[in-house]
């Protein structure tokens, strides 16, 4: 089923311009806070009214400015759930679940999926914050929705519970029917759910194979919001050599270098430490910070600043070069 959004909103601080369209998936949500992803999700589930522009869900619209439709979220069809959870607080856990289904065989088998068998008399006052966010996301579940909306849905659990239930819902989502999209914070979130991922920037939603994305995110900014760190302005020799300025020798790059094209970005993992002399960068050690299971440091070339991240095993202050392959070398405009 087709979703269709190409709508304008003013915020606070900026305009809300998003347009995109995708085909039973889930696409993730990525971008820097405030940019408008909560705000995006309220106005396709109808809870915000976009200024302008249109949505569309497979045959029906459910906004379109210019015809005056703008169909009641009760009747959209579309399950959001809220980063507050927006629980019923004189309801427990199963009759929050009964309250959106009469199918006791699906409130069981959520029941279940989500762990909650032990608190399904509970009431939301008596449960923890993960607890919550599971029963509110069993309950969207529950309401068959054919879109649903999940406003970082797994913030408030920990580390070993969230990969748990990331799981579980992968499984769910594969045999859902309808769209799905995901705004997180998390890059691992995104990576691991999310087929396809929409970068909300300040010059429009860049759309693609996650994948994709995060190997050539386009953009300086979309590259800084998947996770790069070094990222240089650079002088185009040819459509695959580039001069990096405080850099001696010019650099090989396997993608084409546009001529809008003025940065590259390389990730920290990237920055390799053998013996090619394949775009070979002498470095000094400057500073290390010790992670539970791998490290992250700090070097200097010149004016530049590097960093890297690998195995705890090396002893990063005698690091003295890295290489970086031409395959690694994110080609970005501004």
């Amino acid at each position: 089923m087709n979703l269709i959004v190409d709508i304008q909103k003013k915020l606070r601080d900026h305009p809300l311009k998003v347009s995109f369209e995708i085909d039973t998936t889930t696409l993730g949500i990525l971008g820097a806070s405030g940019c408008g992803k909560s705000m995006l999700l309220k106005c396709i589930a109808g809870i915000e009214t976009p200024d302008s522009g249109r949505i569309q869900l497979g045959d029906h619209v459910l906004f379109d400015k210019e015809k005056g439709i703008d169909v009641p979220p009760q009747k959209r069809k579309v399950g959001l759930l809220f980063q507050q959870y927006a629980l019923f607080p004189h309801l427990t856990v199963y009759k929050n679940l009964s309250s959106v289904t009469t199918d006791v065989q699906l409130i069981q088998k959520l029941v279940h999926m989500f762990q909650l068998e032990n608190v399904e008399n509970s009431y939301p006052r008596q449960l923890s914050g993960g607890q919550k966010q599971r029963v509110a996301l069993a309950r969207i579940l529950a309401s068959k929705p054919e879109l649903l909306l999940l406003d970082e849905p797994f913030s408030a659990l920990d580390t070993s519970l969230k990969e748990e239930l990331q799981l579980e819902l992968q499984n769910h989502l594969t045999g859902f029917n309808g769209n799905v999209l995901i705004v997180s914070h998390s890059l691992d979130e995104l990576y691991r759910l999310c087929p396809n991922l929409g970068i909300m920037t300040k010059s429009g939603l860049i759309q693609g194979m996650t994948t994709d994305l995060f190997k050539q995110p386009q953009t300086v900014e979309a590259a800084r919001l998947t996770g790069c760190k070094n990222i240089y302005p650079i002088k185009r020799i040819d459509a695959h050599t580039l001069k990096i300025p405080g850099i001696e020798k010019p650099w090989t790059v396997a993608a084409e270098i546009l001529k809008n094209c003025s940065y590259i970005g390389i990730r920290a993992h990237d920055l390799l430490l053998d013996d090619s002399h394949v775009n070979l960068l002498t470095v000094q050690y400057v500073s290390s910070q010790q992670t539970p299971f791998e490290q992250n440091a700090w070097f200097c070339c010149n004016n530049l600043d590097f960093w890297w991240k690998g195995s705890k095993q090396i002893n990063v202050e005698k690091i003295n070069h890295f290489t970086v392959s031409p395959k690694a070398i994110m080609v970005l405009r501004e």
